[in-house]
């Protein structure tokens, strides 16, 4: 399935949204599945009870999410990419050396790969694997700093904090649940568009990055007439995706500069006008969809980049005074 979905500058044309198993008991089938899926080369130590993979992975363009088990002892090389990787460990043993140090992960603990290379030993490990174009995180992070991309890394493998390591697995969990086992989700572009900015940022709140000691990008005057060019934007273009570095192109001005006229003009952020807008037109859709046409709440909330029902329930009920479910039946 392909979705057009244009986040800004950090993802180019249509989405592919695409979901792959693969199960195998031959090592050599499972080396070739492992190379090619994580750019890496490998050194059997042994197979003990037996050689057994399992794999599922959902690509949204050159992000993927999935799920690895493996019933042997390797040892890895990961080749440099322009990718970083974020592996959470739910069992067995996982050993990663990076940048001249090592790190044993125990089951819960998340690791990152920054994209530079690295050695992993791994043995009979369960883990979930989040893939992560450099460039996506890069551009997440110039929303709120002050940062040139070029200069943009990861500067450690380990969550900053305890909170840290939960909000990664939050994320994931709220990913998995409310998205990807949502097809009404899947099919939507605002929801595809924010899933890909969801992930970003949480790599960046989780892990230490360049971007974590940069200086806020100090708001330049704006006028009300720039906040309303962008609302304006906004309410043209709220059924797809858009990024607040995106509104801020259209406005002419720095992403904390639209942000501060926002707050101005409206109290609110650009973000939080888009939600607004896009709950508006929900709400309209609620009032004219035929419940007996197949529309249903759900389908409506996640066209409208409102994947968690219940939350879009809570949100619509704050501000019509009644349910979804109570408008479409109206």
């Amino acid at each position: 399935m392909t979705v057009s979905v244009r986040p800004g500058a950090a993802v180019d044309g249509p989405l592919r949204v695409t979901t792959a198993r693969f199960s195998t008991r031959d090592p050599d089938l499972g080396d070739a599945y492992l190379s090619e899926t994580f750019r890496c080369a490998s050194e059997r130590i042994s197979l003990e009870d037996g050689y057994r993979l399992r794999a599922a992975r959902t690509a949204l363009g050159a992000v993927s999410v999935g799920r690895l088990q493996l019933v042997a002892h390797e040892r890895r090389r990961l080749a440099p990419g322009e990718a970083v990787s974020v592996a959470h460990l739910l069992g067995g043993r996982y050993r990663v050396a990076a940048g001249g140090a090592e790190l044993d992960v125990r089951p819960g603990e998340v690791v990152l790969d920054p994209g530079g290379g690295c050695q992993l030993e791994w043995e009979d490990v369960e883990l979930d694997a989040v893939v992560l174009p450099t460039r996506l995180v890069a551009d997440t992070a110039l929303e709120s700093v002050d940062l040139d991309p070029r200069r943009f890394r990861f500067t450690g493998q380990r969550p900053v904090s305890r909170a840290a390591l939960e909000h990664w697995v939050a994320a994931l969990r709220y990913v998995e649940t409310y998205v990807l086992a949502n097809p009404a989700a899947r099919r939507s572009e605002l929801v595809l568009g924010a899933t890909l900015r969801l992930l970003a940022s949480a790599a960046l709140v989780v892990f230490p990055s360049t971007a974590s000691g940069a200086s806020p990008q100090l708001p330049e005057p704006a006028t009300p007439i720039v906040a309303r060019r962008a609302a304006a934007f906004i309410e043209e273009h709220a059924a797809r995706p858009i990024t607040l570095s995106e509104i801020a192109a259209t406005a002419r001005v720095t992403p904390r500069a639209l942000q501060y006229a926002f707050r101005r003009t409206f109290d609110t952020t650009p973000t939080g006008y888009h939600r607004r807008v896009r709950l508006e037109r929900a709400h309209r859709e609620l009032q004219l969809a035929a419940p007996e046409d197949g529309e249903t709440v759900t389908t409506i909330a996640a066209r409208w980049g409102f994947a968690n029902p219940g939350r879009f329930a809570a949100l619509y009920r704050r501000t019509y005074g009644t349910s979804p479910s109570t408008t479409l039946r109206g």
